[in-house]
């Protein structure tokens, strides 16, 4: 039984190229080791297939430094924004969320767009693609009362869309739109629901 070892070191480098006395960055995160040497090598085989060229490398230069000090850096797949706790977001009670977006995965379950939500507290707001690949709006006070308002009109896969949804604290609407900026005649996903939530 063949078994992979486990990655201890990655990196990237933070340009493809470079010319004779430029400067070029690596980006290295460590998993379990706290150290780590480095050379600049030049690859001339990568082929590690026992009928293969093997794999070959020779030292280029030496870097200065003996080691390295490592630490673990997390690398988030997806494009994604994070901003940290703040007094007008916790104060917010009405509010409007407008986002351009390109599903590629809409028929994939519930993904999070845009918001400020808990999970396990079932607390907050969030812009999402509900379980049915539709654009909706999750609202939740944390206690009793949890919301999901759909447009219940799928998104069509890899198309851009305006999508949007707004909250009115005073009168309890809540809308969610969808607007995508091509329309296709055969498979309409333009859709706009609205209705007033009495369950506050």
């Amino acid at each position: 039984m063949t078994t992979i070892r486990e990655k201890k070191i990655v990196g990237y480098t933070d340009r493809i190229s470079v010319q004779p006395g430029e400067t070029v960055g690596f980006m290295v995160s460590c998993y379990g080791v706290s150290r780590y040497r480095a050379d600049i090598v030049r690859l001339i085989s990568g082929d590690r297939h026992p009928e293969g060229a093997g794999f070959k490398e020779t030292v280029v230069e030496p870097v200065a430094a003996d080691e390295f000090a490592g630490r673990q850096q997390a690398i988030h797949a997806g494009s994604h924004g994070v901003i940290e706790r703040d007094a007008p977001f916790a104060a917010l009670s009405s509010f409007t969320l407008l986002a351009m977006i390109w599903p590629t995965t809409p028929a994939r379950g519930r993904q999070a767009l845009l918001g400020k939500w808990s999970e396990p507290d079932q607390c907050g707001y969030a812009l999402v693609i509900d379980d049915d690949g539709a654009l909706a709006l999750m609202l939740g006070d944390g206690e009793d009362c949890f919301e999901i308002v759909s447009s219940g009109q799928s998104l069509l896969e890899r198309k851009w869309y305006l999508a949007g949804a707004s909250f009115d604290a005073e009168t309890g609407e809540v809308c969610v739109h969808q607007v995508p900026l091509v329309e296709h005649p055969l498979a309409n996903s333009i859709a706009r629901v609205c209705r007033t939530e009495t369950s506050r």
